[in-house]
């Protein structure tokens, strides 16, 4: 829930985001009901200007207080994209649980060069459909993730796991019901 502390606190993420928009300002919502996210996919999809489906494989490897290395790998239709080393730097970040769980977070990104993901904690899948509106709503944008973690006893069976996660060309329209039904239900589950 949110209280006073709470609100200070959201405004200093919000004005850390000000006072650098080259930051990432992210904030979560977290819904576990079946209908309840349709039904905000579906109304906010109806609104969309532009949609895009993506497919990231991060190894997360810890390297301070909030901050990680990740090796990010895109694909579409399961087939490998681009690739990107980065280190992620969690500045301020706020949770409050609730009827809905809210996360914000100020982020700051930079390239790193490759590094051995030896190390790495976990892996995420996620699959992600990304919807961009038009102004008033121009600067924001909706993402849908289902995030499979992998921990490291299921390393040896990524590329099993990873195709069988992002074995399907998905039609936005037909995004919530992946999601919801085929992903959520039957991809390989894994152990953190």
């Amino acid at each position: 829930m949110f209280s006073p502390r709470n609100d200070d606190h959201l405004k200093d993420i919000i004005q850390k985001y000000k006072d650098d928009p080259s930051r990432e300002f992210e904030v979560r919502f977290y819904i576990n009901d079946k209908t309840d996210m349709e039904r905000v996919y579906k109304s906010l999809l109806e609104r969309a200007s532009s949609v895009k489906i993506e497919q990231i494989l991060n190894t997360i490897t810890d390297v301070g207080k909030n901050i990680t290395d990740r090796k990010e790998i895109w694909f579409v239709n399961g087939k490998k994209q681009k690739e990107a080393n980065l280190r992620k730097h969690k500045e301020m970040f706020l949770k409050t649980r609730g009827i809905v769980e809210i996360q914000a977070a100020v982020s700051s990104e930079t390239d790193i060069p490759p590094f051995s993901t030896s190390l790495a904690k976990f892996i995420r899948l996620k699959y992600r459909c990304s919807l961009a509106f038009d102004k008033p709503l121009s600067i924001w944008r909706a993402d849908f993730t289902v995030v499979r973690t992998i921990g490291k006893t299921q390393f040896a069976n990524i590329l099993q796991l990873k195709d069988a996660f992002f074995g399907k060309n998905v039609d936005p329209k037909k995004f919530s019901d992946l999601f919801i039904d085929d992903v959520a239900e039957k991809a390989p589950k894994s152990t953190a």
